[in-house]
């Protein structure tokens, strides 16, 4: 390797490139940054890292720096903010004023809206005194509404109430003569009632004694014939058992008979 490749490969510090800012409004070109008096010595000292000496001067630094700085800052800040371009305006330009005609529509108008304006309050306040004109007629009707139905409804009550004492005074007297004629009826009735019940005791009692009498012959009459019928089916049974039975013993006699025989005849042919 050559002298000139090791001169070209050997480490340089990076340098921040300045990128051109086209905004007119923006200050970051002129401003200057906070750098603290410890960074232009060449070597740092151990003793003030270990006691942390560069803080605080760092910050008394800063502190003063600040207090610089924004005091001018204050007084010329007149500046747009950030990314804002400021239009120059062209010194060619003529300033138009109102002429004597729009001046004066514009009198006219603001008189016309004062005068309207002044016509609905009063509108309003004639509105509102008459709605109270109105409620306050409204409440008296209502009043003397209510007077004269309570009038009516007092004499009606009234009128009620002695017509139903007249009623009830009638009642009581007519309820007292119902009950006088109702006892008397009662008597007689109870008499009359006592007489038929004795008279239909009587009867009832023959009529049952009848009854008895006629179902007690009945039964015995159902007895008898239940008795004829049952001794009838009973003969009628034994009979019928006793036909089986020698009707069996019959065929039992003719079965062996038949076996005699065929037995016999077998014999016979065997010989």
């Amino acid at each position: 390797m050559n002298a000139t490749d090791l001169r070209l490969k050997a480490w340089t510090p990076a340098v921040p490139r300045k990128i051109p800012d086209n905004i007119v409004s923006s200050s970051y070109t002129t401003t200057r940054a906070f750098v603290p008096s410890y960074e232009k010595e060449k070597e740092p000292r151990i003793e003030q890292l270990l006691s942390n000496e560069y803080q605080r001067i760092w910050w008394q630094e800063k502190l003063a720096w600040d207090k610089t700085v924004t005091a001018k800052k204050i007084a010329s800040k007149k500046i747009l903010p950030r990314k804002m371009i400021k239009r120059k305006v062209p010194t060619c330009v003529t300033v138009k004023y109102p002429t004597r005609e729009e001046r004066l529509k514009d009198k006219k108008r603001k008189e016309f809206k004062k005068k309207s304006n002044e016509n609905l309050k009063t509108e309003e306040t004639i509105f509102a005194k008459h709605s109270d004109t109105k409620f306050k007629k409204r409440k008296e009707m209502k009043f003397k509404k209510q007077e004269e139905t309570k009038s009516k409804n007092c004499e009606e009550i009234k009128s009620e109430s002695c017509e139903e004492t007249k009623s009830e005074n009638c009642e009581e007297t007519k309820s007292q003569n119902q009950y006088k004629e109702t006892k008397s009826e009662q008597v007689e009735e109870a008499k009359s009632e006592e007489g038929e019940e004795t008279k239909s005791e009587n009867y009832k009692e023959t009529k049952s004694e009848k009854c008895e009498e006629t179902k007690s012959e009945e039964r015995e009459e159902t007895k008898s014939e239940k008795y004829a019928d049952a001794k009838s089916e009973e003969r009628e049974e034994t009979k019928s058992e006793k036909n089986a039975e020698a009707k069996s013993k019959e065929r039992e006699k003719t079965q062996l008979e038949n076996s005699q025989d065929t037995k016999g005849e077998k014999y016979k042919e065997k010989n």
